[in-house]
């Protein structure tokens, strides 16, 4: 069976999603790390190895918004970077693939400029899933496009705007 892991590499709470070809879900968390600064990359680092390290896999991660500023970008930044070499250095790049911001929103609702809670209210009314923290539902519907992208549509509303969505992140 393939399995798709989704990464919402946040630095607060990062939020991982777990899930199967034919099962659009089969397990999420996110992650606190109780370390600041480079420490707590490093941390969350050690966390993004031990579900890479797990099984057959397909990662799918929400690239970092056009345009972002601030201090928090640029940590934020370094934690993509150092996962983006993580999964080079494990052999991994050829199952990796990133998804704008945007892009991931459209997809889940339709909307690409929705807020979090749109998200999550989605995944409710389309799985019947609750999720408290917005990473790790945006990791869920992160899966959800990996599966898509390699026609595993199970359990997902098939519309022509999600389909359009796909066909442009294969770039068809």
């Amino acid at each position: 069976m393939s399995y798709y892991l989704g990464i919402d590499a946040s630095l607060t709470s990062p939020g991982f999603c777990v899930a199967g070809g034919i099962s659009p879900y089969i397990s999420s968390s996110n992650y606190k790390s109780k370390k600041t600064g480079f420490e707590r990359i490093v941390d969350i680092h050690d966390e993004v190895v031990n579900y890479l390290s797990g099984f057959p896999i397909k990662i799918i991660m929400e690239e970092l918004p056009a345009g972002s500023k601030g201090s928090y970008t640029i940590e934020r930044a370094e934690l993509v970077g150092v996962i983006k070499s993580t999964i080079y250095r494990m052999n991994l790049w050829g199952k990796f693939f990133l998804v704008n911001p945007s892009t991931l929103k459209k997809f889940a609702t339709g909307k690409g400029n929705c807020d979090k809670p749109a998200m999550i209210l989605q995944a409710y009314k389309e799985f019947g899933l609750e999720f408290v923290c917005n990473d790790e539902c945006d990791a869920f519907w992160l899966v959800q496009v990996g599966r898509a992208l390699d026609d595993h549509w199970d359990g997902l509303n098939r519309t022509k705007l999600r389909e359009g969505v796909i066909e442009k992140l294969r770039g068809v």
